[in-house]
């Protein structure tokens, strides 16, 4: 029989393993992959051969990523998204046929138990295929269903900014070729070098313009992306009242852009960076996806618009599956410190704009409007931890990759946090005070926004699992340690032309 070694992500089960508590003690702190190699280091004297899977057991991501990306040494790996004892022996039972079906290292026992573990494993493997890469079981509902999750070739728009550098990052660690395409007008090329020096992996870079198809065709058309994951755009509320004509160039024109370049180059998957504000100011909270589309503002009507350019290219070229998500608010940084929202100018955002009162930038806190129909009268909105978020980018790739036709989800926390909690919740964090200073009305704000998240929680194993206080640590983490945001402390020139 093929021997497994079975891991607790949260330290809590290790079985098989002669160095349990060492092991268990990594596992703990596997933040990042030098940590994770020592664990894996730590296994394989016990016994673990090069066609032996490891089982990861557990859904959170932040170690099991890391621990993945050092898992590509071994020839094929096993990992179960699921706390749930007997659907992890039916997921190990079904990568001991495998291995006993496609290796020829594989052990073999005679008599009842492997019939019945073949038995077992039946139903987990009657839908697998085979892959070069990694064996992926996940529980949903009262179902276990086992494939193989094969790596990308994946191009990310915008992915030198907030959401996207993030979102690189955990493409990065989960074992995907990235490519970004950005024109650097809203951030900085050292956000993609700090994307790679906490992922341990290289991304290819290329400056261009969604507005210019000449700028970036042939990149897409030689890098040759089996998906797209679609950021690059313009996001203020404010300023899209202001300026709607650049709001229409860049995030209606951009899109299909980029969707045009991605049906050539022959992409099958493409997620696209929506918006909360698509729907109607007036919609019953908390706001489904079958809601009014009904937006207050510019910046919502070039969502809105770009989202059926999209659902019409996906109803012409029906190869290329596509996910609509559409954001809340999200907040936060990564937990390393190094990475962040870094605005250029004045933050127009809640978060980022208090994190500079608090470090003493800005004297005071703008609250816009305090006579909403609201508890304490400041506007509600659903706040989301930006690393949950570029999470549910992944979860998306894995849903259209089994999925024909357009997908829509909410991406939030399912609840309201009011400006005036926030504040507290800040204060109460950081230690540091927040003096406010109450103003008008913002043009373009509504008074409630937050999400009903039970689609996205149906149709993928995803779920926001960072809180408030979470949000607001991390967020202090980054602006305590990078001021002046990614101008300081630049370590290496990430883009090169």
């Amino acid at each position: 029989m093929v021997r497994t070694q079975v891991v607790d992500a949260h330290g809590l089960t290790l079985s098989g393993d002669r160095n349990r508590t060492e092991a268990q003690k990594l596992m703990r702190t596997s933040g990042c992959p030098s940590q994770s190699q020592h664990l894996i280091d730590d296994l394989r004297p016990a016994g673990t051969r090069c066609t032996v899977p490891l089982v990861l057991i557990g859904d959170d991501q932040r170690v099991r990523g890391p621990v993945i990306h050092q898992l590509h040494g071994l020839s094929e790996f096993s990992v179960c998204r699921t706390q749930d004892q007997e659907r992890i022996r039916l997921c190990d039972r079904a990568v001991h046929t495998r291995a006993e079906h496609g290796s020829p290292e594989a052990d073999t026992s005679d008599g009842a138990d492997q019939q019945e573990d073949q038995r077992s494993a039946q139903h987990s493997t009657e839908n697998c295929t085979t892959t070069a890469h990694a064996f992926h079981c996940r529980a949903h509902e009262a179902s276990t269903e086992c494939g193989y999750l094969e790596t990308m070739r994946v191009i990310v728009t915008g992915g030198a900014g907030y959401i996207g550098s993030h979102t690189c990052v955990r493409l990065l660690e989960e074992g995907h070729d990235v490519a970004v395409l950005d024109n650097f007008e809203n951030s900085q090329p050292e956000s993609l070098q700090r994307v790679q020096d906490i992922a341990g992996r290289d991304l290819s870079i290329h400056r261009g313009d969604v507005r210019d198809t000449g700028s970036f065709a042939d990149f897409f058309d030689v890098w040759r992306p089996e998906a797209v994951i679609h950021f690059a755009g313009l996001k203020s509320v404010g300023e899209s009242v202001a300026e709607p004509e650049r709001y229409y160039t860049t995030n209606v024109q951009g899109t299909v852009n980029v969707a045009q370049a991605a049906v050539k180059a022959g992409a099958s998957s493409f997620v696209f960076s929506s918006s909360a504000t698509v729907y109607s100011p007036e919609a019953q909270m908390p706001v489904d996806e079958t809601a009014e589309l009904r937006p207050g503002n510019p910046y919502g009507w070039s969502k809105r618009m770009a989202e059926q350019v999209l659902t019409d290219i996906q109803a012409a070229q029906p190869q290329l599956s596509m996910a609509l998500l559409r954001y809340f608010n999200p907040v936060g940084a990564h937990p390393s410190g190094r990475l962040g929202e870094d605005p250029r100018g004045v933050p127009a955002n809640l978060m980022p704009y208090m994190a500079r009162v608090a470090d003493g930038t800005y004297p005071a806190l703008k609250v816009f409007g305090d006579d909403y129909p609201t508890p304490d009268g400041t506007g509600v909105r659903d706040y989301v931890h930006v690393v949950d978020l570029a999470d549910a980018h992944l979860a998306a790739l894995d849903a259209v990759g089994a999925s024909s036709g357009v997908l829509t989800w909410n991406v939030g926390r399912g609840t309201g946090i009011s400006v005036l909690e926030m504040v507290e919740a800040f204060e109460r964090v950081t230690g540091r005070e927040i003096p406010i200073e109450r103003v008008d009305r913002r043009a373009g704000d509504s008074a409630t926004s937050f999400a009903e998240v039970s689609e996205i929680s149906r149709r993928s194993p995803w779920r926001a699992i960072r809180g408030v206080d979470e949000m607001v640590r991390d967020l202090w983490q980054w602006q305590s340690m990078n001021p002046q945001g990614y101008a300081t402390g630049i370590t290496n020139e990430a883009f090169k032309s």
